[in-house]
């Protein structure tokens, strides 16, 4: 059996230091060069300055080490405007998302692929563990409970659980499940109305 192609999808709002410490982590994943994958950076950026840096980060690691990196630019702000933009033109029957914020870990692709092999489910929610530095910093802390933003998300569920709720920051969705329920709605998330 083929391996799915699995499209990883990174909606930013311009963020490019943040986005290029994703991507690094995206590098050294397991499994890179025998699960095939693709990973797309939804450019959100409001700027034609920080959108032009976007587009640069993805040349640059566009088929640095195996996967392809392009960008879709959505100029209009919002995270899920920008990921429904994205996503009819991704290619994998997987798309896995990932905010920009985020680092991977080295079994992350692995697991994904190892996930959708071995449960029926539509939709894996993959945990988002909060940095050891960030975890001392009090400034953060205060802003993540002022704002009221997930900064970390582990269910505790056994693998294959049934779940009833699903974060973006880190999910991964059989792309059939966008022909049957449509697209994300842009009134929510980032540069929306909140969750």
């Amino acid at each position: 059996m083929i391996d799915p192609l699995i499209s990883i999808v990174i909606a930013t709002s311009g963020r490019v230091d943040k986005v290029r410490r994703l991507l690094e982590s995206l590098r050294v994943v397991e499994g890179r060069q025998r699960i095939a994958h693709e990973i797309v950076i939804a450019n959100n950026a409001p700027e034609e300055k920080t959108a032009a840096a976007v587009a640069a980060l993805a040349r640059e690691f566009d088929n640095e080490n195996g996967p392809r990196c392009w960008q879709v630019a959505e100029p209009v702000p919002g995270k899920c405007r920008a990921q429904n933009r994205t996503i009819p033109l991704v290619k994998g029957n997987l798309v896995a998302f990932l905010d920009d914020d985020v680092e991977v870990l080295p079994q992350w692709l692995s697991a994904i692929d190892s996930f959708f092999k071995a449960f029926p489910h539509d939709v894996m929610q993959g945990s988002v563990l909060m940095r050891p530095e960030d975890r001392g910093n009090e400034a953060l802390q205060q802003a993540l409970h002022q704002f009221r933003t997930v900064d970390f998300l582990d269910y505790g569920y056994p693998r294959g659980a049934d779940l009833k709720t699903l974060t973006g920051g880190n999910m991964t969705v059989r792309r059939g499940v966008f022909a049957a329920v449509g697209l994300f709605d842009v009134r929510l998330g980032p540069g929306g109305f909140g969750i």
